[in-house]
C-alpha cells in the first residue's frame, strides 16, 4: 500500500455505508470464492457479516 491508500479506502467504505448499500455479503462471496480454503475460518459467514453492526 501507498501513502494515502488507507485514507482513500476509509472514505470509500464510508461513502458506501452513508448510501446504505450493503457490501457484506457480497463481499464475503467474493472473498472466499478466490480464497476458498478460508472458508473454514469463519464459523458462519451471516454470523461474521452481521457482528460488527450488532456491536455499534
Amino acid at each position: 500500500m501507498r501513502d494515502g491508500d488507507a485514507a482513500l479506502m476509509e472514505a470509500s467504505l464510508i461513502a458506501v455505508a452513508d448510501a446504505g448499500i450493503d457490501i457484506r455479503l457480497p463481499l464475503f462471496e467474493r472473498f472466499l470464492a478466490a480464497f476458498p480454503e478460508r472458508r473454514a475460518s469463519f464459523i458462519s459467514v451471516d454470523a461474521s457479516a452481521v457482528a460488527p453492526q450488532l456491536a455499534g
